[in-house]
């Protein structure tokens, strides 16, 4: 019965070829644009899944008036304006620092850093491998690297404790 329907089938696609085509093809692209978007959903929702109070944190977005998108630009001050309403617990800022080198030693090494505010690591929780959570930026000139960058400047010693010239 099954190849009954297959002939029939293969015989309306070999006389109708151009309606076929244009039935397949259709077909072919709704299902590709579905599937994207599906996946672009799916990674949209996967975003900072680990953290601890992922359903608490929320990123603040402005919308300027000749910009096509949001972005997460906001004025500085805001975090503290924000503190002031008793339903926020904690604010952060992040801001992108400028490139540039770091001398360990002798070695010298490019780097691109952020600012973050001592608060960050209460808010969000990136697993550290060394050093207090609590502790990490709290004080002026403090630094968190990541582990590559730690072994990369300073070989197999402990990054703990070390100076690093920027």
């Amino acid at each position: 019965m099954f190849t009954n329907y297959l002939k029939t089938a293969l015989r309306t696609i070999l006389k109708h070829k151009a309606f076929s085509f244009i039935k397949i093809f259709g077909l072919a692209l709704a299902m590709s644009a579905g599937m994207l978007i599906m996946l672009m959903f799916a990674e949209h929702r996967s975003y900072d899944r680990f953290h601890k109070n992922k359903e608490q944190i929320y990123r603040v977005l402005s919308d300027r008036d000749n910009s096509k998108f949001p972005s997460a630009t906001t004025p500085f001050a805001l975090a503290e304006a924000l503190a002031n309403y008793p339903i926020i617990r904690q604010t952060t800022r992040l801001t992108l620092g400028a490139g540039s080198e770091v001398m360990y030693g002798r070695q010298t090494f490019a780097m691109q850093a952020y600012f973050a505010d001592p608060a960050f690591f209460k808010i969000f929780s990136f697993p550290l491998i060394q050093g207090n959570p609590d502790e990490a930026l709290g004080a002026p000139n403090s630094i968190v690297v990541t582990t590559s960058f730690a072994r990369k400047l300073f070989g197999e010693d402990d990054p703990l404790g070390k100076t690093l010239d920027i």
